[in-house]
């Protein structure tokens, strides 16, 4: 399937305006986003997107998505503590990954 330019244009402006993973950290509402079938239209999105910063926006919602809150024992992905120099890591991979 082909994402349609509006499609594209709707999902940058949730991305730029910072509807995001941040979103979708609670297990209520990745569980609609999931009955919506948002991570099929990810997928797709990402098969033609080029980018980076949406694909990376992308793949952050898409990791939450195929993990079911059951599956990791956890409500929400905000009450998870990252230790500061992991963030620093993370933060890094993120940057080398939009370089790219």
């Amino acid at each position: 399937a082909v994402v349609s330019t509006q499609s594209k244009q709707w999902y940058q402006r949730r991305v730029s305006s910072g509807i995001n993973a941040e979103y979708i950290s609670s297990g209520i509402n990745a569980e609609a986003m999931r009955e919506m079938n948002v991570y099929v239209v990810l997928r797709e999105f990402h098969k033609v997107e080029e980018d980076r910063a949406c694909l990376l926006a992308a793949e952050n919602i898409i990791d939450i998505l195929i993990k079911t809150e059951d599956e990791i024992n956890l409500d929400n992905y905000k009450d998870v503590e990252v230790p500061d120099d992991v963030v620093d890591k993370l933060k890094k991979m993120d940057q080398c990954y939009l370089n790219d």
